[in-house]
């Protein structure tokens, strides 16, 4: 149905803060609109709840499809550049997401 995955990275990197990322997500086409993505989302946060107040995630500025998924928990904008964690965006920007857990 779907995978997703995180990554922790324990030094700062441009404007990335170190700390837990949630670093992708897919879901089967089939599988889609069905909360996979949710679920996802929602077992990755509280595994990195356990060991972390704060989690991250970045997308392109284009991709409203992720960035309204992770909208129910609270993420906000932290910043924006043409790439995070040498990760760089077609569309010419990407946004840095963070999350508070606790």
């Amino acid at each position: 149905m779907g995978w997703a995955s995180t990554k922790y990275f324990p030094d700062v990197d441009g404007d990335a803060p170190a700390g837990h990322y949630l670093m992708g997500i897919t879901v089967a086409p089939k599988s889609r609109r069905l909360g996979v993505a949710r679920s996802l989302i929602t077992a990755r946060l509280s595994w990195i709840s356990q060991v972390a107040d704060n989690a991250f995630y970045f997308a392109s500025s284009m991709n409203q499809a992720s960035i309204g998924a992770h909208e129910p928990w609270n993420f906000h904008e932290i910043a924006r550049a043409h790439q995070f964690r040498g990760v760089p965006f077609a569309s010419g920007e990407g946004i840095l997401f963070q999350a508070a857990l606790r």
